[in-house]
């Protein structure tokens, strides 16, 4: 039932002329990065500028992040879609439990990131540069080899 539901949704936005952002302003899917993967969620809160979240859980326990994100000008446009870029900040924290040990670990970063919107139907796809500040149980420092990425459905 849920996937019909979900299958209608998709097909009846994608009908639609649509441009992420602007007209379709929530997308949900599958993202990760330097702190967490998992469910992702992005909401326009302008035409250029986006809160979005992150969480998942994983063998060791659960991560959550949120990032904000400024979009700029488009990078290349073609008639499949654009790409475009964006620098924004996001923190997130780790909570797991290794070999009896809990710790939690709480990461603060910097975002890069370059993503490509679809024309044809509204379906975004990201990835970016995180370098991320780690603080605490037994992890600290600069990590710059950090990244990410989403892909996302907009309604």
């Amino acid at each position: 039932m849920l996937v019909a539901v979900l299958a209608v949704c998709c097909l009846s936005s994608a009908a639609m002329a649509t441009e992420i952002g602007k007209d379709a302003k929530i997308g949900i899917g599958l993202g990760g990065g330097s702190l967490t993967s998992g469910l992702s969620g992005k909401l326009y809160i302008g035409d250029s500028s986006a809160i979005q979240a992150v969480g998942g859980i994983n063998g060791w326990g659960m991560s959550f992040g949120a990032d904000y994100i400024k979009e700029f000008g488009t990078l290349y446009d073609h008639s499949a879609g654009k790409l475009f870029w964006g620098v924004g900040a996001g923190a997130g924290v780790i909570l797991y439990d290794l070999v009896g040990a809990s710790a939690t670990i709480i990461g603060v970063s910097g975002i890069i990131e370059f993503g490509w919107h679809f024309k044809s139907f509204p379906l975004e796809i990201v990835s970016d540069w995180r370098p991320t500040f780690f603080i605490g149980d037994y992890i600290g420092g600069l990590y710059i080899g950090g990244g990410g990425g989403a892909i996302r459905w907009f309604f």
